[in-house]
């Protein structure tokens, strides 16, 4: 008899815990709403927009330095095949582009 009892008393307070573990976890969480309208927005920096570029007269590449580019890309894809010497070749003149 007893331990039916205790049995019930048991069971009343595991049902009586879990319902405060559910209110407190509730009352943990986050439950505030975005605002209507408001978005996050970034104005642009200064220097960034298009108009800053063109009107600091940004100067075109030189055709050296495009010539080293894509020598160097050649390079790296002869490199990756496993021509070391052709990378090699091609890495150097890169070089000596950039050096003008």
């Amino acid at each position: 008899m007893l331990t039916r009892t205790a049995a019930k008393q048991n069971d009343r307070e595991l049902q009586a815990s879990r319902g405060q573990q559910e209110t407190k976890v509730s009352r943990n969480q986050d439950m505030q709403a975005p605002r209507a309208g408001e978005q996050d927005i970034q104005a642009p920096r200064a220097g960034n927009t298009p108009a800053a570029s063109a009107s600091q007269g940004t100067a075109p590449v030189p055709l050296e330095m495009t010539r080293a580019a894509s020598l160097v890309k050649e390079a790296d894809a002869a490199c990756q095949a496993g021509k070391t010497a052709e990378a090699s070749q091609k890495a150097k003149a890169a070089i000596a582009l950039l050096q003008r």
